[in-house]
């Protein structure tokens, strides 16, 4: 029976196999989301080759795993699929990336990127796509069917003899970073990429090229130019090499926002010094008189709340007395922050002698004045002068 005839195959709505081996899927069905499974992206077990017939779809299956869910970017050499118009991504979970092709050409077939990427990194593959002409027959095998033998062209082999090399950094180690790779012909033309991005002469990009050698210069690299470099030579079919760089950001410097000043203290009394610092994570030590003033010693209190330092002297001596300084270390190196402490003895109080306490004297009794003594002839009235008395009343007018 030709191919094709009988009944319709239907589409699979599942990826699968059809009848000659190949993967199936469905042109208008959605992606189902990735499921985050593992951390770092990686491939599982991927297929290095996919083949189709020419005029009919064809469907790229790729198992990822990674946490977070990677980023899928798929490529053909340099360039990205996404604006290409026959070409369709999905995904089907929870670990499946589909590439579709609608109507595959001749032009379809080469090699293929695959590149996923997470948090934790960046990792890519290569597959390649063939395409067989209609019938069966594929565009070489046309080509030994002509009456005339084609002539036999000496193609030169162009390889990267020598290719860049991944680097990490720590932001503001180093002035510049240097991607060098070689080529084994010379008199050819390359370009540098970042993220798919030309890189251009500037503040940012150098070039320095030999016939055959190609070096791209990042200059003061930072976080941001983090990625995947690409050396490409559009002449030689999209030949291209890579280096990886990665810029971890700097160490934090700290300083000193409020620093120690002199002080002056008596002994038995406590003495504190406090200073403050910019970033509360800065790691501090005290020092006195160049040797430093462990936390454990008893005499001394050593706290840090909020930038704030302080060291408190429980009780001074005549001893602790000296120069004291606050350090604090960033990815430059440390500063400090000194001080002076005076110690003076504390002066002994004099007992005042006592004043004596008045004697208190007994109160004084309170003197009654005497009665008066009344006479008999006061108190007792003779007869004779009441008569009198009563006469002279009635005498009066």
């Amino acid at each position: 029976m030709a191919r094709g005839a009988g009944p319709a195959r239907k589409k699979s709505l599942n990826p699968g196999e059809s009848e000659d081996g190949r993967a199936e899927w469905d042109w208008e069905k959605s992606s189902i989301p990735l499921a985050a499974k593992g951390k770092e992206p990686k491939f599982i077990k991927p297929s290095d080759k996919f083949s189709s017939t020419e005029g009919e779809n064809v469907f790229c299956f790729i198992d990822i795993v990674g946490d977070p869910i990677p980023t899928v970017t798929w490529f053909k050499a340099s360039k990205d699929l996404t604006t290409e118009p026959r070409c369709k991504q999905w995904t089907n979970g929870p670990n499946q990336v589909i590439l579709g092709f609608s109507k595959t050409k001749q032009e379809d077939e080469g090699e293929y990127r695959i590149e996923i990427e997470n948090e934790h990194g960046m990792v890519e593959h290569l597959f390649s796509l063939y395409v067989t002409v209609a019938g069966g027959m594929d565009f070489r095998a046309m080509l030994m069917r002509k009456k005339k033998p084609a002539k036999k062209v000496v193609v030169e082999k162009v390889e990267w003899i020598e290719e860049p090399v991944d680097r990490q950094i720590k932001q503001g180690t180093v002035d510049e970073v240097r991607f060098t790779a070689k080529l084994s012909a010379k008199g050819k033309k390359a370009k540098w990429y970042m993220r798919n991005a030309e890189c251009y002469k500037g503040p940012k990009f150098g070039f320095e090229n030999d016939e055959d050698t190609f070096t791209l210069i990042i200059k003061k690299p930072e976080t941001g130019d983090t990625g995947r470099y690409t050396c490409t030579v559009r002449e030689c079919n999209d030949l291209s090499c890579k280096g990886y760089l990665e810029v971890e950001p700097p160490d934090p410097e700290y300083g000193f926002a409020t620093k120690l000043k002199d002080k002056k203290g008596k002994t038995k009394r406590k003495v504190q010094l406090k200073c403050k610092i910019d970033d509360p994570n800065a790691r501090v030590k005290w020092f006195k008189d160049g040797v430093e003033v462990k936390p454990s010693d008893p005499r001394f209190l050593i706290k840090s709340e909020d930038g704030v330092c302080t060291l408190d002297i429980r009780s001074a001596e005549l001893s602790d007395a000296g120069e004291y300084k606050c350090v604090c270390f960033n990815a430059s190196g440390k500063e400090e922050s000194k001080t002076t402490i005076s110690v003076k003895e504390k002066p002994k109080e004099v007992a005042k002698p006592k004043e004596p306490e008045p004697v208190k004297k007994a109160p004084e009794p309170v003197k009654k004045a005497p009665e008066p003594v009344k006479s008999s002839r006061t108190c007792q009235e003779s007869p004779r002068t009441s008569q009198e008395s009563s006469r002279t009343r009635q005498e009066s007018p």
